[in-house]
């Protein structure tokens, strides 16, 4: 999938997407830890056009709904 790579301001890395199946169209989620290794720098927080896929953790269970592990989005 391809979606845009963003600095929130309380400094986490997150990848954005456009579905139309989503609530407001729009759907986020955090980049994967061993991704954000090559963004930890304070430099440059401009948002770029990423590809990506969607994984699950499966270390780190939710215990809720339809998706019990925590999803990222991990750069291919």
């Amino acid at each position: 999938m391809k979606g845009t790579l963003v600095k929130r301001d309380k400094g986490d890395w997150v990848v954005w997407w456009t579905d139309s199946s989503a609530k407001n169209g729009v759907r986020m989620l955090p980049l994967h830890p061993d991704n954000c290794e090559r963004f930890r720098t304070d430099g440059d927080s401009q948002s770029c056009m990423v590809e990506f896929e969607v994984i699950a953790n499966e270390g780190e269970p939710l215990g809720r709904g339809e998706q019990p592990y925590k999803q990222y989005a991990k750069l291919i």
